[in-house]
């Protein structure tokens, strides 16, 4: 057990600094170079990880009779892994929090009251941020006539769709009106009345003559026949066809 108090008690002494190091970060100064403050939290985080490798080497090396300890070392080892996390994103932040506030700062200050490097420091954000502004109104304009040109064609294509119906339906009408006017279907008319005038005839003629016949063997096949009747002929069943 004397090897995880060791270990409790690095932990402890572990997360004291790392509080002391999150108390002075949120604690410095805007004036202060943000470069040198990264630089010195991130010697302090190399060292904390170097700390952590070893005890993680002193975790593996404890004997294996003692399996408990093995236990609450590694979950000791992923505390750790999230405190180095949050901290890092907490760092972050800061960096971002801070670089917004030095450039509104740095906007809002006059010229007079500036040196020369951080005078052109603001001319060069300014004119970044015109540039910026100049190509979101550009982009802005392009989504709108974006936008018009597509209610512009979707209305030029519903007209489409229905000029495309009407001539469709007028070309229909005319291929009709040329069938039902033209010599070809005049002289159909005639073979279907013909036609229609044969089956009407056939069935009086199969009957009349088949007095003595014999309709169960049907020798001729006038069955045959009179079924053909019962079909009847149109010109619309012809044009289908």
């Amino acid at each position: 057990m004397a090897g995880f108090e060791a270990l409790c008690k690095a932990s402890l002494n572990l997360g004291q600094e790392l509080k002391a190091q999150a108390d002075n970060l949120f604690c410095a100064k805007v004036n202060v170079s943000f470069e040198d403050v990264v630089t010195k939290q991130q010697e302090n985080l190399s060292f904390l990880t170097s700390k952590l490798r070893l005890l993680q080497a002193k975790t593996v090396s404890v004997p294996p009779q003692v399996n408990e300890t093995e236990i609450n070392a590694e979950g000791v080892i992923n505390d750790y892994t999230e405190t180095v996390t949050l901290k890092l994103i907490e760092q972050q932040l800061v960096k971002n929090v801070t670089q917004s506030n030095a450039v509104k700062e740095l906007l809002a200050t006059p010229d007079e009251a500036l040196e020369p490097e951080l005078i052109e420091r603001k001319k060069n954000i300014l004119a970044v941020a015109a540039e910026f502004s100049d190509k979101e109104l550009k982009l802005q304009h392009l989504y709108n006539t974006f936008k018009e040109e597509h209610s512009t064609l979707l209305q030029m294509r519903k007209e489409w769709d229905t000029v495309r119906a009407k001539l469709k339906s007028s070309q229909r009408i005319t291929q009709n009106k040329e069938q039902s006017e033209g010599p070809l279907y005049r002289k159909l008319q005639s073979v279907v009345a013909k036609i229609e005038q044969m089956r009407w005839m056939i069935p009086k003629l199969v009957i009349a003559k088949s007095r003595h016949y014999d309709w169960a063997s049907d020798p001729n096949s006038r069955l045959k026949v009179l079924a053909l009747t019962r079909q009847c002929y149109t010109v619309q069943s012809f044009t289908d066809n």
